[in-house]
């Protein structure tokens, strides 16, 4: 190597050491900006993040976005994780009737394409607003953990919300019949060889709901009366 030759390198190395110490000037002023020792050995402030180890059953995992082998960057999505703990019911509640709506009202609800079983939670939280073009707002409803368990996230629902509630002797909506816009029942007479023998007693209808209708209990129908409960028309005609 020619002197001229050393020379140059000289400078060119001085010159990139001298560019690389502004730099590592630059971090240490921002590294002690952030509250770090750059005079104590660096390697103790970036120790490698240990990975956070859940437990989950196959079915909680309701998504999977990756492969054995792939690489993957911290911020990727792996896989989708549903924590059955936080289900809950949305509702969706027209504004003639949210007025009616209040915290820990029952909630009666079924699962139309699953099951005819009645399951029941809480009124937990109602929307502070309306919205959209069918005028409704949001009712977040609270489940006991026995009825999670029998429940999937995005089910559709059909439910009702116990607004009002007064003691009152009901009967089936199969068990009313009606004549000339009066409604009746069958109540149960007496039994004999010929068979069962039944009385037409009028009756006066008060409060419904989807599958009951109150009645009110006078001298001839009482608490303890027996009346058909299905069949009425049957008979009738």
């Amino acid at each position: 190597m020619s002197a001229n030759s050393a020379i140059k390198k000289f400078k060119m190395f001085a010159e990139k050491a001298d560019t690389e110490q502004k730099i590592i000037d630059l971090c240490k002023k921002y590294l002690k900006h952030k509250g770090i020792d750059t005079d104590a050995p660096l390697v103790n402030h970036f120790k490698p993040q240990e990975p956070k180890i859940i437990h989950v059953g196959i079915n909680d995992i309701t998504s999977v976005y990756a492969a054995v082998g792939m690489a993957v960057n911290p911020s990727e999505m792996l896989m989708e994780i549903v924590d059955n703990k936080e289900l809950h019911i949305e509702l969706s509640v027209f504004e003639k009737d949210i007025l009616k709506v209040k915290e820990n009202q029952l909630i009666k609800f079924t699962v139309p394409e699953a099951s005819k079983e009645i399951f029941e939670g809480e009124v937990h939280l109602i929307g502070k607003s309306i919205e959209g073009t069918d005028r409704t707002t949001n009712v977040h409803g609270h489940l006991d953990e026995k009825v999670k368990q029998k429940l999937l996230t995005g089910m559709f629902i059909e439910a009702n919300i116990v607004v009002d509630r007064k003691k009152g002797y009901a009967v089936p909506k199969d068990a009313l019949g009606k004549e000339n816009d009066k409604y009746f029942v069958l109540l149960f007479h007496h039994e004999d060889g010929k068979g069962i023998h039944f009385t037409k007693v009028p009756v006066v209808v008060g409060a419904s709901s989807d599958d009951f209708e109150e009645i009110a209990v006078d001298g001839k129908i009482k608490p303890d009366s027996k009346v058909l409960l299905k069949g009425v028309f049957d008979l009738i005609n």
